[in-house]
C-alpha cells in the first residue's frame, strides 16, 4: 500500500465516485511508483463492484489519462496498472478534481445560517418525568 498514491488521489482524483473508489482501490496494492498488479476480481472485491464494472472505470481512466494499464506487463503475468498523478495534477484540469480552481462547489453553503428567533429557547435540561 502506498500511502503517497492515496494521498494524491484524494487530493487530485477524479472527481466521479466510481472512478475515485477505484483509483483508492488501486492505490491501496501499489507501490510508491503507483504500480500493481493486482487481478481484475481482486480489485471488484475491494472496491465493491462487478468484474465488468471495474473494466468498463478502467477504460473510463485509461482514456482521461487517470491510469495506464500493460496487458501482462505485471508479475506472474498478471495486468500492470500505473495510476498516473504527475506532480499530483490531473492532466486534464477542467475535467479533475473538485478541489481544482476550474471546478464549481455544487452544493454551495450559505453565508449566514437561518437566525434562530429571539424568543426561541431551549427546553429545560431538568425537567422530571411524572
Amino acid at each position: 500500500m502506498s500511502i503517497k498514491i492515496m494521498s494524491q488521489v484524494w487530493s487530485d482524483g477524479p472527481s466521479d465516485k466510481s472512478e475515485i473508489l477505484l483509483l483508492l482501490a488501486l492505490a491501496d496494492f501499489c507501490n510508491d511508483e503507483g504500480e500493481c498488479w493486482p487481478a481484475v476480481d481482486t480489485i471488484a472485491e475491494k472496491a465493491r463492484m462487478t468484474s465488468r464494472g471495474v473494466q468498463k472505470i478502467s477504460a473510463r481512466l485509461v482514456e482521461a489519462g487517470w491510469l495506464e494499464i500493460d496487458l501482462r506487463k505485471g508479475r506472474h503475468g498478471c495486468n500492470l496498472f500505473r495510476i498516473k498523478t504527475p506532480n499530483g495534477a490531473h492532466p486534464n484540469p477542467e475535467h479533475g478534481s473538485p478541489r481544482t480552481r476550474f471546478a464549481k462547489t455544487p452544493n454551495p453553503v450559505p453565508k449566514t445560517p437561518n437566525p434562530v428567533h429571539p424568543n426561541h429557547q431551549e427546553p429545560s435540561k431538568n425537567r422530571h418525568l411524572i
